[in-house]
């Protein structure tokens, strides 16, 4: 298991993002995770926020190297908004890949994330590098 915080940017807010997440191993070598995270988006005098319930499949398993996987999310929006509701959220779904590797006792991790929003245009994307710290590893297979 581990959890990490990431920072980075979402393209299409135009906007910095901080967040954190969990990695839980659904199986003992680590090649699939179940991927739970969140980001808070820093809009120019707003925020949004995004929750994600994804799954990650990593072929190396818990050695790191590369992943991908998708899921589904909700973003606080308020792109779209009326002047009586400031704020929607939207449901939608994830894909995503990138590469995670040990360096010491934490892991470094790069994401790119796209969002596919239901009932709206607005698809946000983002990058974002971040750090994790492993509470336990499972050993490697031989």
């Amino acid at each position: 298991m581990v959890i990490g915080v990431k920072a980075g940017w979402d393209s299409s807010a135009n906007g910095e993002l901080l967040g954190g997440h969990v990695r839980i191993p659904l199986v003992r070598n680590g090649v699939f995770e179940l991927f739970p995270s969140l980001e808070a988006i820093f809009l120019r005098g707003t925020k949004e926020y995004q929750y994600n319930v994804d799954a990650a499949w990593v072929p190396s398993g818990v050695r790191g190297g590369v992943f991908a996987g998708g899921g589904v999310g909700w973003r606080d929006s308020v792109i779209g908004t009326e002047l009586g509701n400031p704020r929607q959220t939207f449901f939608g779904f994830n894909a995503f890949g990138g590469g995670r590797t040990n360096l010491g006792p934490v892991q470094i991790e790069f994401l790119l994330r796209w969002t596919f929003l239901n009932d709206t245009a607005y698809q946000p994307n983002s990058a974002s590098l971040g750090i994790n710290l492993p509470l336990w590893r499972a050993a490697p297979p031989s």
